[in-house]
């Protein structure tokens, strides 16, 4: 069980994390990202609306949040949150690097542009630079292959 990670035992996380602090919510997006890679991209959602309720000012569970829903192909829903994190943290790159995903997927380039141009002048860009580098590549890639 993923949880044991967290424990040691099978016990519910819920009696391991305290609610509203980061470090719970780091523990939850831990798990989130564990499940996200095993391929529980439902138990992943609901374990980062959990660090979401945890760290409600920091725009990380909020910004992981829009990637699961990218990774459940609900690309609708990474559009509004990713939207919405992107406009009440504009200083934080996350939004905008998902947005600048769910803008791609969905066939919107200029917005996409326009979305990696604003993560770019975030204050925490240096930490999504490689990321973003990486976005651009395979961008660039696929627009070679369909010319």
């Amino acid at each position: 069980m993923i949880t044991s990670i967290f424990t040691g035992e099978d016990d519910d996380m819920y009696d391991v994390m305290p609610d509203n602090d980061v470090e719970s919510a780091q523990r939850w997006l831990k798990l989130a990202y564990l499940q996200l890679s095993a391929g529980a991209l439902d138990e992943a959602r609901e374990s980062c609306i959990e660090a979401c309720v945890c760290a409600p000012d920091h725009p990380t569970p909020e910004g992981v949040m829009a990637a699961i829903d990218i990774a459940r192909g609900d690309l609708r829903a990474a559009l509004k949150r990713a939207r919405q994190t992107s406009r009440k943290w504009p200083d934080a790159a996350i939004g905008h690097v998902y947005l600048a995903e769910a803008n791609f997927l969905t066939g919107r380039s200029r917005l996409a542009e326009r979305a990696l141009s604003n993560a770019r002048q975030a204050d925490d860009f240096d930490a999504w630079s490689e990321h973003v580098e990486q976005l651009e590549l395979l961008w660039e890639s696929l627009a070679e292959q369909s010319a």
